[in-house]
């Protein structure tokens, strides 16, 4: 859990640690790009964390595709404009 190093920004020169888990058969691992994270709703509150958490309580069945599917719905939706830059979302655990 937590911040971790920015993928993607060799300047940064993070330290590099490897690790390892278990995903249970009931979990995701959701990772999403800033732009996710800081999307702009029309009053100007980010989509954050608690963007996040509604989409995937709005999800069906849980799975990796409707985690990401209910992710970058709520993005694209609902919010002002279009995208001025990426939002990409990434998830672990069953189909």
């Amino acid at each position: 859990g937590g911040d971790g190093p920015v993928l993607g920004l060799d300047r940064l020169d993070p330290p590099v640690e490897t690790a390892s888990a278990r995903i249970a058969p009931d979990e995701l691992v959701v990772l999403v790009s800033d732009r996710v994270l800081e999307r702009a709703a029309p009053g100007g509150e980010p989509f954050g964390e608690d963007g996040l958490r509604r989409a995937l309580h709005a999800m069906g069945e849980p799975s990796a595709v409707a985690a990401a599917s209910a992710i970058l719905e709520a993005v694209a939706t609902g919010y002002d404009g279009p995208l001025r830059d990426d939002a990409s979302v990434v998830v672990l655990g069953p189909l």
